[in-house]
């Protein structure tokens, strides 16, 4: 997979098309141990975005999804 400097850090080109992509996201958790807490809060994102040009101009699609307590 090449780079697409054009569309900024992260991005890649999807072999055999003009579309770049960047997956990113994150994840943590923490335990708390005592007597009224035996909750296990985790937390995660995941994002992708896409970008292409179009006849009418540039395309982009952007999804985030996150999950977890906050």
């Amino acid at each position: 997979m090449e780079p697409c400097p054009r569309e900024g850090i992260g991005f890649v080109r999807i072999p055999g098309t003009t579309t770049c992509i960047r997956l990113s996201g994150r994840a943590s958790a923490s335990v708390d141990v005592g007597t009224y807490r035996t909750e296990t809060p985790v937390q995660s994102r995941l994002s992708i975005d896409s970008r292409s040009e179009s006849g009418l101009g540039p395309v982009r699609s952007f999804v985030r999804i996150d999950a977890g307590r906050r």
